[in-house]
């Protein structure tokens, strides 16, 4: 492994470790109704809620200038927890801990930065400045950042260092996107773009650190990289103008209003699909992979010497990890299954974008405009 920013991670830490006792003193004031709200606000600004919402709105109204709508705020939902769990790995910091902690909502990764605070700047930032220009919706912008960000503390995973950093990556990146994301975009959509692409994503999947202990940042994130790539190849073949010919948007509420059963029965098949394939190539191959490498020594010894090529161009804040390295089952199994995550991230980004509209499509063909 290659050690870097082994100083920095000493002084982060201790940063981090200074701001916890805070989290035990707020939950000191707690009573039922904060309870329930600040739950209810860290549920919503989950990343679920993202991969949820955005496929919905390319559903329910599968029109190319929506289509590329979502492909944009997904690009900076992705590039927010592709670097937040990065640098998570990468320092290895512990979430608020000790007696009595109360963490309704348990969380397996490490604790900084925080990426639901990101998140919640970036993506919904990213909506608010880049896309429209209501005040109205910049003051719901701010309130929604800072119950955010305090959530994640009242909730017991995340200090106020954590926190505070999440908020400086997000605005960051939330600038970043605001002035360049039409940047972004198109040259994500040049198809002699995609081999460069993929060999970035090959590198940071190489690069990510992991952990002796298995933690699901690595596949979340190889996911993340492969549905990147997904929207890179639609947009690069422009795959996403499916028919421009659809009834304007107040004509098609009405027209799903009056359809709604058919329309939720049509919205299913097309989530089950994605889901299905999801799920298939990302959860299951993995572990019956996992099961062949204990009864098969070709394919230990195969998924051995990958890692063990990887591991040498890994990084990491940790020098104790270095001493201690073992490729062991833990570090076969990331190695079995990054790649069908990688997989499994491309094919649900472009089932969702490409695959499920059509399915809709299909299905409802009154909603094509003759042309």
């Amino acid at each position: 492994m290659i050690v870097i920013c082994a100083e920095l991670r000493k002084i982060i830490a201790q940063f981090v470790h200074n701001t916890i006792p805070f989290v035990a003193s707020l939950q000191k004031k707690r009573n039922w109704i904060t309870d329930c709200f600040f739950l209810f606000i860290t549920l919503v600004a989950g990343t679920g809620i993202y991969a949820a919402v955005l496929p919905t709105i390319i559903l329910f109204y599968p029109h190319p200038d929506y289509v590329m709508t979502v492909i944009a705020i997904t690009f900076t939902c992705c590039f927010n927890i592709l670097v937040g769990n990065f640098i998570k790995n990468l320092f290895g910091l512990p979430r608020p801990y000790g007696e009595g902690l109360w963490a309704p909502v348990p969380e397996k990764d490490f604790g900084f930065p925080s990426t639901h605070t990101i998140n919640a700047i970036a993506n919904t930032g990213f909506v608010v400045f880049a896309l429209t220009d209501s005040i109205q919706y910049r003051i719901i912008f701010i309130i929604y950042v800072v119950c955010v960000s305090f959530s994640r503390m009242y909730m017991g995973v995340h200090s106020p260092a954590d926190v505070c950093c999440g908020m400086l990556f997000g605005f960051i990146h939330l600038i970043f996107m605001v002035n360049f994301y039409q940047t972004v975009m198109y040259i994500h959509s040049l198809p002699l773009m995609l081999p460069i692409f993929f060999m970035i994503h090959v590198v940071i999947l190489i690069l990510m650190p992991r952990c002796k202990e298995y933690n699901p940042t690595p596949r979340r994130t190889a996911m993340i990289c492969g549905c990147v790539f997904a929207a890179s190849v639609v947009m690069s073949f422009d795959m996403q103008t499916l028919t421009t010919h659809i009834l304007p948007m107040k004509e098609y509420i009405i027209y799903q209003i009056h359809r709604l059963p058919k329309f939720i029965f049509e919205y299913i098949v097309a989530i089950s699909i994605c889901l299905s394939l999801f799920g298939t190539i990302g959860f299951i191959l993995p572990n019956i992979i996992m099961k062949s490498v204990e009864k098969s020594a070709k394919i230990n010894n195969l998924l051995r010497r990958i890692e063990q090529f990887c591991c040498k161009y890994r990084i990491h804040c940790l020098k104790d990890n270095i001493n201690e390295y073992e490729c062991d089952k833990t570090m076969l199994k990331y190695t079995a299954e990054i790649p069908l995550a990688y997989f499994s991230g491309f094919v649900g980004g472009f089932c969702v974008v490409y695959v499920a509209p059509k399915v809709i499509l299909a299905m409802n063909p009154e909603m094509i405009l003759p042309n």
